[in-house]
């Protein structure tokens, strides 16, 4: 297991140099007892790696503003991670995959073959539309705790991370070595994170 403390503390080192107004935007830890009434809602533990960080900072104060520090994508607080879910799960109620949705997936190796699951719970995104999700229930060969992305129309379900514990040291491995950026625009605000390659076209 990754020591995500430490992984937080690197991250929270280079925004206090390179994006402070990004750093006041992570929220302080979730407490055991928040934790506790997420699982009992969640009907499950959070995984390791995940509870670590929630216990560090519960995803973003102001998502709108937050700037996409996760490779883009906004993490989300407790709170939201269940309203997420429930949301997913009235629409999946409401209209779920058909079978030719299913089969017409098309998934990373290790992921099920599926437009949706249920097992996979939605814990940052950009939109509605596009979201990182761990995977509670992985296809053989893949592993409980694996990060998927779900776009909602699109066929591809990528796998973002191994883990939440690598793509969050990830995240911070290119902060500190300048593949991922504070990306301004001409009055020094902050617009978002950006890889290298991305400010340089």
């Amino acid at each position: 297991m990754s020591d995500i403390p430490q992984i937080w503390r690197r991250i929270e080192h280079w925004l206090a140099e390179h994006a402070p107004e990004a750093l006041v935007q992570l929220r302080p830890g979730a407490s055991p007892t928040a934790i506790e009434r997420a699982e009992a809602k969640l009907k499950a533990p959070l995984l390791p790696e995940y509870r670590a960080s929630v216990l560090v900072h519960d995803g973003s104060a102001n998502p709108s503003i937050d700037h996409g520090l996760m490779e883009g994508y906004v993490l989300y607080s407790l709170e939201k991670v269940l309203k997420t879910r429930e949301l997913l799960r009235e629409l999946d109620k409401s209209s779920p995959p058909s079978q030719s949705q299913h089969a017409r997936a098309l998934p990373a190796p290790g992921v099920r073959q599926a437009w949706w699951d249920d097992g996979w719970i939605a814990i940052a995104g950009d939109t509605m539309r596009d979201l990182v999700c761990i995977d509670t229930v992985p296809a053989p060969g893949g592993t409980v705790g694996q990060l998927v992305r779900y776009i909602s129309d699109t066929p591809d379900r990528d796998l973002i991370a191994p883990s939440f514990g690598a793509w969050l040291a990830r995240v911070a491995t290119n902060l500190e070595g300048g593949e991922l950026v504070a990306d301004r625009d001409s009055d020094g605000d902050l617009t978002g994170f950006k890889h290298r390659s991305e400010t340089e076209l």
